[in-house]
C-alpha cells in the first residue's frame, strides 16, 4: 500500500468528519431554542393593550363607585342611628383550648388514658407573661 495514497485518504476523511462536526454542533446550538419555544410573557399588541387598559379602567370605575355607595350607606347609618354604649369585653377562655369531658371506655376495647391538661386561664397567661 502506498503512503501517499494512504495519507490523502485520510486527510479527506478528517475533511468529512470535520465537517460533519461542525454540522452536528451548530445544530446544538439551534435546536434548544427552538425546541423551548417561546419563554416568558405574550407580548400584547397595541389593539390589545388598548381593549385591556379600557377593560381594567372599568372595572376600577366600578370598584371606586361602589366604595363610594358602601361609604355614603355607612355614613347615613351612623348619622341616623343615635349613639350606642360601648360593649366592654368578656375575658372568657377561648373554646378551642377547652378539653372536652372525657367519656366512658368501650367494655370490651381496653384504651389507655392520657391525662387531660386544662388549658390555662387568661389570668394565668397574663400572670406569666408579666412575670417573664
Amino acid at each position: 500500500m502506498d503512503i501517499q495514497k494512504a495519507l490523502s485518504e485520510l486527510y479527506e476523511e478528517k475533511k468529512r468528519l470535520d465537517w460533519t462536526i461542525h454540522t452536528l454542533e451548530a445544530r446544538l446550538k439551534i435546536s434548544p431554542l427552538q425546541s423551548r419555544g417561546r419563554r416568558g410573557r405574550k407580548s400584547m399588541g397595541d389593539d390589545e393593550r388598548l381593549k385591556v387598559s379600557e377593560r381594567m379602567s372599568a372595572y376600577w370605575a366600578g370598584r371606586r363607585a361602589a366604595k363610594r355607595v358602601a361609604q355614603a350607606a355607612a355614613f347615613q347609618s351612623t348619622a341616623q342611628s343615635p349613639a350606642q354604649p360601648q360593649v366592654e369585653a368578656v375575658q372568657e377562655p377561648f373554646p378551642l383550648f377547652e378539653q372536652p369531658a372525657p367519656s366512658a371506655p368501650a367494655p370490651s376495647a381496653p384504651v389507655q388514658s392520657v391525662p387531660a391538661q386544662s388549658a390555662p386561664s387568661s389570668q394565668n397567661m397574663e400572670e406569666t407573661r408579666l412575670s417573664a
